[in-house]
């Protein structure tokens, strides 16, 4: 049972971690000279609300998402998104493990 437990608290790292790395494949191909449309709009928001971690560097304008310092950057917001994303996962088990089992009333 605690195998099981460790594996759901990974798969939602891993699930974090893949969001942190859609997050910055994203904004590295993401061209800022043109106008914004309403996809955009969209896939920014919801990169922000699965990435919470991005909004740390919300006022980082000059800093450039290609290359070795956007690469940096993104490091940390996926490591902050895994330890967030072990945490839901931790939750999930938490609240798994306090439902009530066959409980009947006499």
């Amino acid at each position: 049972m605690a195998i099981k437990r460790w594996k759901t608290i990974l798969s939602f790292a891993v699930l974090g971690l893949a969001v942190a790395a859609l997050s910055y494949g994203y904004a590295a191909v993401y061209d800022y000279s043109k106008p914004m449309n309403g996809i955009d709009f969209a896939l920014l928001a919801t990169s922000m609300i699965l990435c919470p971690p991005q909004l740390l560097f919300a006022f980082c304008i000059d800093c450039e998402v290609i290359g070795w310092n956007g690469f940096v950057m993104y490091s940390v917001i996926a490591v902050l998104n895994v330890v967030l994303y072990a945490l839901v996962g931790m939750l999930v088990i938490w609240e798994k493990s306090a439902e009530p089992r066959n409980l009947t009333l006499r």
